[in-house]
């Protein structure tokens, strides 16, 4: 994929939908991409589906300048998997997807996700960390994300601790370094040694020695991405990274 042509970013009501919106209209900017937004929920009315649709056209506008708006009162899952269809990427709130069944949502839309943490509102994706395990997921993760990757001043390759030999780990390291070589970003592989998949936290730290605001990996285990909220919430108040997980 050489480039995003529309971006799918849930645009409810909740109070951490601004910033999720504004970082996929600067995303739809960059990629000159049409932005669509999304509501949907078994609870909504037809009045705060249109509140969330001005609300759309109205944080996005000056950025994205080609917008579309799919509303319904449908359960939301179903309704990002059949409407990810007409987008390259879906971005989804981080706590929000924390509370859903993230890994059958990826399955049945077929497009990798960007999960927002709530307060972060642009994704630079100059230092980008790589949480690698050899898994469909991860490897579909880095190829949908290689038009933000060919964007990146650095990408850093991590393994993640699977069980095998770290050799063979390094193997695979080395293998992905030069795809991503022949795509045109700038990746390396860490030197530092296989951290733990099921602790977020290890992940979040080499990202932050990076300086990286996205991180690309394969876990979609709800309990993970739980541990993988409250590391993002910064008792500073910082914004958190953004995380994208392969189909």
């Amino acid at each position: 994929m050489r480039d995003y042509k529309a971006l799918l970013v849930h645009a409810g009501l909740e109070d951490t939908a601004e910033a999720r919106i504004l970082l996929a209209a600067d995303l739809a900017d960059r990629f000159d991409a049409t932005l669509i937004g999304l509501a949907a929920g078994s609870l909504e009315t037809t009045e705060r589906l249109d509140r969330a649709r001005d609300s759309f056209h109205a944080t996005s506008r000056k950025a994205a300048r080609r917008r579309e708006w799919r509303g319904s009162a449908e359960p939301l899952a179903g309704v990002l998997a059949r409407e990810a269809r007409a987008a390259d990427l879906l971005i989804l709130g981080l706590a929000e997807a924390a509370e859903g069944e993230l890994d059958a949502l990826a399955a049945r839309a077929g497009r990798a996700v960007l999960l927002v943490p709530e307060r972060t509102r642009v994704l630079d994706a100059r230092q980008v960390l790589v949480a690698w395990r050899d898994t469909r997921a991860t490897r579909r993760g880095i190829a949908s994300a290689l038009p933000i990757l060919r964007l990146a001043e650095r990408v850093a390759l991590l393994p993640v601790r699977d069980g095998r030999p770290e050799e063979e780990q390094r193997r695979e390291l080395a293998d992905m370094a030069r795809y991503l070589l022949r795509h045109d970003v700038p990746a390396e592989v860490l030197p530092d040694g296989p951290v733990e998949g099921h602790l977020p936290g290890e992940i979040l730290d080499a990202a932050r020695r990076l300086g990286a605001d996205l991180i690309i990996a394969g876990n979609r285990d709800a309990e993970w991405l739980h541990l993988a909220v409250a590391e993002a919430r910064d008792v500073s108040g910082q914004a958190g990274a953004c995380w994208l997980l392969g189909p």
